[in-house]
């Protein structure tokens, strides 16, 4: 969550951005970008041989949506 929440305080941030800020192995934030790659919640490009990641704000707004739909309670009527 809180690498998910770094790359969403920005355009985009580097593999090697979240490395240094979260004092982490660069193995540790890859193996984590792919799962949050595979879930759809950020893309990632390559510029030569650095990672780029960006949050996919539209796919993380439709999941909040649909989790409050799921557990929020009913208004009375």
């Amino acid at each position: 969550m809180a690498l998910l929440e770094s790359i969403g305080s920005a355009a985009e941030y580097s593999c090697q951005e979240l490395c240094r800020e979260a004092g982490v192995s660069k193995g540790t934030v890859s193996h984590h970008m792919d799962v949050l790659v595979k879930a759809g919640l950020i893309v990632e490009r390559r510029r030569g041989q650095f990672m780029f990641y960006e949050v996919r704000r539209d796919v993380i707004a439709a999941y909040a949506a649909e989790l409050i739909r799921r557990v929020a309670p009913s208004a009375p009527t």
